[in-house]
């Protein structure tokens, strides 16, 4: 809304000026939460042809009777001045709308939708690797390392056979009892490294093929202490004897491991 007054009598000391809302021009402080109404936006005083024209600009929020408040402006006070309004809207007319809220860009929806898929493919492919690859990856290291548990087994007893006739005894039988402890822990008894002759004896029947096996295994390796520790010394006949006896056994031990498999 636009207010014009010519100031009438001779007027001094009066410069033009066009101050507006927050540049200058002094507006009323509203309590905190409330706004300014009316709102002044616009204070402009200019000469025109001999006299000052003073112009105020403002925006009546509420319909009816109001009053713009007195202001101090340069070298000019302009008392309380009263308007009345009226609201653009008949008394019928639908009230204006508030603010919609921000509309989607296009093809929000389908990339919510490809999101979502690609997440649940995710969960899927996540699933599949807990339930079906890891339990696979781990069943074939299984069975490569049961494999190879009989290839190392064999190609030890083969060197040893190699070398029957010049090796020291001590170092042969403490060779051939390795062998035998790291065959049995990777296939039938997972502590074997770790226990005496004695110990290995005293383990439960069903953790070897049969009781002879249990009691040759045994024998094996209180054989091997006797020679690293107990001074005796046998050729190579006995040394071919206790590897062809441990080869024995380890084939007699995959047998019974395909059979319960």
């Amino acid at each position: 809304m636009r207010l014009s007054a010519r100031l009438e009598g001779g007027r001094t000391g009066l410069k033009s000026f066009d101050l507006k809302s927050g540049e200058g021009l002094p507006t009323a402080a509203p309590r905190s939460g409330e706004a300014v109404d009316p709102e002044l936006r616009e204070a402009i005083l200019a000469g025109r042809e001999g006299s000052w024209v003073l112009t105020l600009v403002f925006v009546p929020w509420s319909p009816g009777k109001g009053s713009l408040p007195p202001l101090n402006l340069p070298g000019l006070r302009v008392p309380a001045l009263d308007y009345e309004t009226a609201s653009v809207l008949a008394p019928g007319d639908r009230e204006l709308e508030g603010p919609r809220p921000q509309r989607d860009p296009p093809g929000t929806i389908l990339y919510i939708y490809g999101l979502l898929a690609l997440l649940a493919l995710l969960a899927l492919a996540a699933a599949a690797l807990v339930f079906w690859l890891i339990p696979g990856a781990r069943a074939l290291l299984a069975g490569w390392r049961e494999k190879e548990a009989w290839k190392t087994l064999s190609a030890t007893l083969d060197w040893l056979d190699d070398n029957a006739g010049g090796a020291e005894a001590a170092p042969f039988f403490a060779l051939l009892a390795a062998a035998e402890r790291r065959y049995l822990a990777r296939r039938l008894v997972a502590e074997a490294e770790a226990l005496t002759p004695a110990e290995l004896r005293a383990l439960p029947l069903e953790r070897f093929p049969d009781a002879d096996s249990r009691e040759e295994l045994a024998a094996l390796l209180a054989e091997a202490d006797r020679v690293r520790f107990g001074g005796e010394r046998p050729g190579p006949g006995p040394r071919l004897a206790a590897s062809g006896r441990l080869r024995a056994l380890g084939a007699l031990a995959e047998e019974h491991l395909d059979a319960r498999a």
